[in-house]
């Protein structure tokens, strides 16, 4: 079987591995036997389908490059936004550590102010307990000041009424002596 014959059974195509250039070798190896529009009517339909092979491969690629165009378009759109989250996060990652920054001073701030309340406590705790100490130790000593000079004032009376008891005694021992010196001397 000759090749023109072969690809008018398959209906004008080509078979699986046969190659464009393999058919124009065969199609010039062939000699025809009068077979004009045949041979014409298989160049023509040769030439159609090559045209509608080319159409249809530009076709392809045409859809192939619609087909990369609109998933880069879309890989950049989410590669933008992507950005964009990331940018954000890290933006609020910032103001976080400097939120948190700003609380651990804070938080030391409490923890000093907490130990020298903890120290100003106990100091109040230690003066309060000197000062009731103190007050007493004054309420003992105006105690013993009242027993003192309840004691005095006691002492005092006592004293002067021995001083009393001895100017009497005084008087009278003077008395007694200018009798006796009135006796003796009479």
């Amino acid at each position: 079987m000759n090749v023109l014959t072969r690809m008018i059974q398959r209906g004008g195509h080509f078979a699986l591995g046969e190659r464009l250039e393999d058919f124009e070798v065969k199609l010039l190896e062939w000699k025809p036997k009068g077979h004009r529009i045949t041979i014409q009517s298989a160049v023509r339909g040769y030439l159609a389908r090559r045209n509608i092979c080319i159409k249809y491969k530009t076709l392809l690629a045409a859809i192939k490059i619609q087909h990369v165009w609109r998933g880069f378009r879309v890989h950049k759109s989410f590669a933008q936004q992507w950005g964009q989250i990331i940018f954000l996060q890290s933006c609020a990652k910032t103001q976080a550590k400097k939120v948190l920054k700003t609380l651990r001073l804070q938080a030391k701030d409490v923890k000093k102010v907490k130990e020298k309340t903890v120290g100003l406590e106990a100091k109040v705790v230690s003066l309060s307990q000197a000062l009731h100490k103190k007050t007493s130790e004054a309420k003992e000593i105006a105690e013993k000041s009242a027993l003192y000079e309840a004691t005095i004032q006691l002492l005092k009376e006592k004293l002067e009424a021995s001083d009393n008891q001895f100017k009497s005694v005084a008087a009278d021992l003077l008395a007694l002596k200018k009798q006796s010196s009135n006796w003796s001397g009479t």
